[in-house]
């Protein structure tokens, strides 16, 4: 049984699907397809996904974030919102990451 094998099992039982528009094109490795449905901050099960471009789901760049990292930055408003609060994702993928993520998370009330 081969890697990919295992770990499109493991998608399955979680309820993790390829992100393309055909069952082919655009398929990526399942390993993948589990590292992105992780929280990009803390690595536990991310159940909020966001879509850095805003494009079609083959050009599209989906994050996911856990419901307590979400929350730590939508209790914020943007002029609070710190680089601390997402310190792994700016260390990982840089500022300008950081702070697409600050903008797609809506404000309190």
């Amino acid at each position: 049984m081969g890697s990919d094998t295992v770990w499109r099992e493991i998608c399955s039982k979680l309820g993790y699907k390829q992100a393309s528009a055909t069952r082919t094109r655009g398929a990526k490795p399942w390993r993948t397809v589990y590292v992105a449905n992780l929280c990009a901050e803390c690595v536990r099960e991310g159940n909020i996904v966001l879509n850095l471009s805003g494009g079609s789901i083959e050009t599209s760049q989906f994050v996911s974030l856990c419901s307590s990292c979400f929350g730590k930055v939508h209790r914020k408003p943007m002029q609070h919102r710190t680089a601390d609060l997402l310190a792994r994702v700016k260390a990982k993928h840089g500022t300008l990451f950081q702070f697409k993520l600050y903008n797609l998370i809506p404000e309190p009330k």
